[in-house]
């Protein structure tokens, strides 16, 4: 029996696993091109499953086979053209759409990239995401003294997102450090600038 097992059933189970969920991806991303919490919740179902399945059907496998599985074939292949490009993931990352349903989805994400790896790429994105905002907080605000308020505004933003989303991750806590000095340093022009606005704001504070 544990030779059936082993030579018959499990090598069969686990080829026909894998192309279902290949195939699976491959219609989600025709059919839902830009449904990326709904993708996310549905790994999230798709993981359960396989879970409970290595379980019943996986009982002598000392290895998440099939979980294993889901993630290479379900999730990975999706991860960098889909998930991680800026017009699905930054509309999450935004302030303007911050709600707790949000905050929500962006941590389910961020368990599934840590799954696979995919924690760098996730920083670099939500790197790319804090400076173009910061950026567009400074060129796109009328009022030079609403400047700072807003950046404050946002960093703490940015502040909810890496301790609620990102689960205070130290290689984001370690980023948020840097991103906004980084921001405001990039021309001198606007360091400059940012100096006086830091002044004014503060002797306002007083």
């Amino acid at each position: 029996l544990p030779t059936l097992y082993s030579q018959l059933f499990l090598p069969q189970f686990l080829c026909q696993s894998v192309d279902y969920f290949k195939k699976e991806g491959e219609r989600w991303m025709e059919t839902n091109p830009n449904a990326v919490t709904s993708f996310c919740r549905h790994v999230e179902k798709r993981l359960e499953q396989a879970h409970d399945m290595g379980v019943y059907y996986l009982p002598s496998s000392k290895e998440p086979l099939l979980v294993n599985v889901v993630e290479k074939q379900l999730l990975s292949p999706h991860v960098d053209s889909f998930l991680l490009q800026p017009r699905n993931l930054f509309p999450l990352m935004s302030i303007q759409n911050f709600s707790q349903k949000t905050m929500q989805d962006l941590h389910l994400l961020y368990l599934h990239l840590r799954r696979v790896q995919k924690l760098d790429a996730l920083r670099s994105a939500f790197l790319c995401h804090a400076k173009q905002t910061g950026k567009e907080i400074i060129d796109n605000t009328p009022n030079s003294k609403d400047i700072i308020p807003l950046l404050l505004k946002f960093k703490l933003h940015l502040e909810m997102v890496t301790r609620d989303a990102f689960s205070a991750q130290e290689l984001f806590v370690n980023f948020l450090k840097e991103v906004m000095k980084d921001e405001l340093n990039e021309s001198n022009n606007t360091f400059h600038l940012i100096e006086d606005l830091m002044a004014k704001h503060d002797d306002g504070q007083l």
